[in-house]
């Protein structure tokens, strides 16, 4: 058995650093906001000698942010366009008043003016547009009255740069005061929601639909069934009485010929 030669072994030590003067321990170089105190950060600590003074810049990932929302711009465009193929004239959903309205309440918080927002007092501010999609025959439900969101990165990016606080709060707000992204989502999950929302009654309404045509089918086959047999007992019925018939007029014939 080999034995562990504690006298051997090197114990580890903390890792010591001081941000803005307060100073700090981990048990990791890997440093995570729950031990420096600063929210989405993570520090990978390298060696350094006691005393020396290392500077971390922080800035915000504007490209990402552009990327996300211009994300968010096609998506919405694909949205609109399936929504409205389904809902144009000849489409499956043309009767679906409820979800046109959903559709329109998301259109509507991409175009309004915000009272109150003094930096941005609209989606357009910030690059972000409408644009009337291509005029159509009556007969193209695949386009019909779609109008499409036009994204300039370089406007958003100058509109970011200036103010990017400005923009978090028109695009995602807050709890009390929620942006167009989180009342779009509102919206969204509104309509989703298990129960009570636009796709769960549809459904329900859509298998009471279906249940009831069932159920007239069931009816329908039974009646026909009904008839079907009482058709076949006239049909016996008469058979019989046309045997019956010709029995007597052969037994008639032969009557007569034996006279």
């Amino acid at each position: 058995i080999t034995r562990i030669r504690l006298d051997s072994q090197e114990l580890g030590q903390n890792a010591r650093f001081s941000i803005n003067g307060t100073n700090f321990q981990s048990a990791s170089n890997v440093v995570t906001s729950d031990v420096s105190r600063i929210q989405g950060l993570t520090l990978n600590l390298k060696s350094s000698s006691m005393g020396d003074t290392v500077t971390v810049t922080v800035s915000k990932d504007s490209e990402a942010v552009s990327d996300a929302v211009g994300e968010f711009v096609d998506a919405y465009n694909e949205l609109v366009e399936n929504v409205d193929a389904e809902l144009a004239t000849g489409g499956a959903l043309k009767d679906q008043s409820t979800l046109k309205f959903i559709r329109q309440q998301i259109r509507n918080l991409l175009v309004n003016t915000f009272a109150g927002a003094t930096t941005f007092r609209n989606l357009a501010a910030l690059g972000i547009s409408t644009s009337a999609g291509n005029t159509v025959s009556a007969g193209d439900v695949s386009n019909a009255g779609i109008e499409f969101l036009y994204f300039d990165a370089e406007k958003f990016m100058e509109g970011y740069n200036k103010d990017a606080e400005a923009v978090k709060n028109m695009l995602v707000g807050s709890d009390s005061t929620p942006g167009i992204l989180m009342q779009i989502e509102n919206i969204v999950e509104n309509a989703l929601a298990t129960g009570t929302g636009y796709f769960s009654i549809a459904d329900k309404s859509y298998s009471d639909k279906i249940l009831s045509i069932n159920e007239k089918i069931k009816k329908a086959n039974l009646a026909v069934e009904a008839y079907k047999a009482r058709l076949e007992s006239k049909f016996q019925s008469m058979d019989l009485l046309i045997s019956q018939m010709q029995n007597q007029y052969n037994s008639f014939l032969n009557n007569n010929n034996q006279n």
